[in-house]
């Protein structure tokens, strides 16, 4: 598939599917890149497992890897759309944050914030 079709059809998975848990098995990094959660298999066996900008903070990982072997540009592409995603979750929670009655305590922030990341 070229990778123009399989933009469309993420941006579809995405759009119909937001309010859902999708397991997706892919072998274009671009179209894992922006997920919540990413499971690195290595032959057969869960190697890693975390947010993609977790993922690519550890410079030895096998995910950092994949996304080095891109090349130069790509790898630049592929750590902003990361960085990216987790900053918009991020203003997602303290949007529903500040919206929250100010005697929530730090418990019920948590838990708000795992629900945002898991999708």
């Amino acid at each position: 598939m070229d990778v123009h079709t399989d933009m469309l059809i993420q941006q579809s998975i995405k759009e119909c599917f937001k309010e859902s848990t999708v397991l997706t098995i892919a072998h274009r990094l671009n179209t894992i890149i922006d997920y919540d959660r990413v499971v690195v298999l290595h032959f057969g066996q869960v190697a890693e497992f975390g947010r993609p900008k977790d993922l690519l903070a550890n410079k030895n990982g096998l995910f950092t890897k994949m996304v080095e072997e891109t090349g130069a540009n790509n790898s630049v592409l592929l750590k902003t759309k990361a960085n990216k995603r987790r900053n918009s979750i991020l203003m997602n929670v303290e949007v529903n944050i500040e919206k929250q009655d100010s005697t929530h305590n730090l418990q019920d922030v948590n838990t708000l914030n795992s629900y945002m990341l898991v999708e």
